[in-house]
């Protein structure tokens, strides 16, 4: 009787284990279906890459997941992660503004230095002067010294030969003030455009030729260095219904832009400064007058991923080479850390390129199962994961993913990093519903004006897997993309 009773107790735990496995294998046998269906439907000039898997378990769908396509902004998962994970996550960037000086005029010129915070801001820069000033300091004769030998001056490969001057082609710079971006605000003041430049300097010079139109139209602000002069002009049509517009212009010569608005600064605080300037590094025993610390990496990880900042991306990787190898830092000796990062991630050295910390032009080429296998490689330490997380963007909430998969399902499980270019778009990240964790790459490139497709297709794949880890029914037969 006993063997008979463990016997069919052994029976139908069996039972019970194959339909469970049953289970779950029809679920991912129905999501295959409904992508591959997804995708042979969704009609765009390009090429689509997927790979999806669970966390620390298996894969759930592939579809040319190690093609080599254009990432755009998703490589900074690669480059902001090692980053952090190389740097440590209290690791914080410091500022210094020094001289020597007898009773109330400095005997030396100001000197700026940092090494690589990007985060500086116009009110740090006017904190630090403040405390020159409480030292007693009225009078600098000799004007100011930028200091940026802690990164070559030579731009990161994709930036070498695009001279537009949209902010988010910012080259990177030790010394950085807001981004080194100039915000034009615009707007219409009785019934007239009025344009404000809140970064004061005698280098820069704005100038107005907006003008009032019927609806807001082709606004924008060029730039262009004319000797030592920064000079921004605002252009295009503001209706007199619009509210403020913004537009940033990137600098052109980060050590002028540093020494112009560190003159103005000082000069607003009452301090005598001549127009001079020059590039130079800090003597090793000049005095200390004041300093800034950055917050902790993480903090500007999170900012940088969810704002697919480029500037800061390109600031940090070119810190992590100076902190691992030599000054001055560039971007190569950024990236070999992350080709190392890369090789502890199962991804082998001739299976991607990368040129930059922020995917922006050059010859980036990365696959899906690239992208995810450093995620999971993340994972294996807590703290890492975690904050690779908390770096995404969230639908609906600050990032770049706020207006997209702003549904409560989505909304409420959806970690990710976007990217786009002109002829590419990425989405990439974290499914997370409680103890179940999808990780995920989607990218698509050589579009031929297929964006918005694209999104669609890559939205609709990411409402399906936020389903799976949320107990939702799923169908094999996917909604027409159009």
């Amino acid at each position: 009787m006993l063997k008979i009773l463990t016997s069919f107790l052994i029976v139908n735990l069996f039972l019970h284990s194959y339909i469970i496995e049953a289970t779950a294998t029809t679920k991912e046998a129905v999501i295959r279906t409904r992508f591959n269906r997804l995708i042979s439907r969704t009609k765009f000039k390009g090429r689509t890459g997927v790979h999806i898997r669970y966390l620390n378990g298996p894969r759930i769908y592939r579809y040319r997941s190690t093609t080599l396509m254009q990432p755009a902004s998703c490589v900074k998962i690669m480059t902001l992660g090692t980053a952090l994970r190389e740097m440590g996550e209290k690791y914080r960037f410091s500022t210094k503004l020094s001289g020597d000086f007898n009773k109330n005029t400095m005997s030396t010129p100001l000197y700026w230095w940092s090494n690589g915070d990007p985060s500086v801001s116009l009110d740090h820069l006017r904190a630090m002067v403040k405390k020159i000033k409480t030292a007693g300091i009225s009078s600098i004769p000799k004007g100011v010294i930028i200091d940026t030998s802690w990164f070559s001056r030579k731009r990161p490969p994709g930036f070498d030969w695009f001279y537009g001057s949209q902010g988010y082609l910012t080259v990177p710079s030790p010394v950085a003030i807001d981004g080194n971006t100039v915000p034009i605000e615009i707007t219409v003041e009785n019934g007239k455009p009025e344009i404000q430049c809140p970064l004061k300097s005698p280098f820069i010079k704005c100038t107005n030729n907006v003008r009032i139109g019927k609806k807001t139209k082709n606004l924008r602000v060029i730039a262009k260095l004319n000797k030592n002069i920064l000079e921004i002009t605002a252009l295009g049509f503001i209706s007199t219904k619009s509210n403020k517009e913004i537009r940033r212009v990137r600098v052109y010569n980060p050590e002028l832009f540093a020494a112009g608005i560190l003159i103005q600064v000082l000069r607003d605080e009452g301090i005598v400064v001549p127009e001079i300037w020059n590039r130079g590094k800090t003597p090793d025993k000049t005095t200390l007058l004041a300093a800034h610390s950055s917050d902790n990496l993480i903090e500007l990880v999170k900012s940088a991923s969810k704002h697919s900042n480029n500037f800061w991306s390109e600031n940090i990787l070119n810190a992590l080479g100076a902190l691992k190898f030599s000054t001055p830092g560039n971007t190569q000796k950024g990236l070999k850390v992350v080709h190392a990062m890369l090789a502890r991630s199962g991804v082998s050295r001739g299976k991607y390129v990368l040129s930059n910390g922020s995917g922006l032009f050059g010859k980036t080429m990365v696959s899906p199962y690239t992208l995810v296998s450093i995620m999971q490689r993340y994972s294996t330490l807590k703290w890492l994961h975690k904050a690779m997380i908390d770096s995404m963007a969230r639908p609906g909430k600050e990032g770049t993913l706020g207006k997209r998969l702003t549904e409560p399902l989505t909304a409420s499980t959806v970690y990710a990093k976007t990217g786009t270019l002109n002829t590419a778009s990425c989405l990439a990240g974290y499914v997370i519903n409680k103890n179940k964790t999808i990780i995920f790459a989607i990218i698509n490139d050589q579009l031929q004006g297929g964006k918005v497709i694209a999104r669609k297709l890559q939205d609709e794949m990411v409402i399906t897997l936020a389903k799976l880890v949320s107990g939702r029914k799923i169908t094999p037969n996917p909604p027409r993309i159009r």
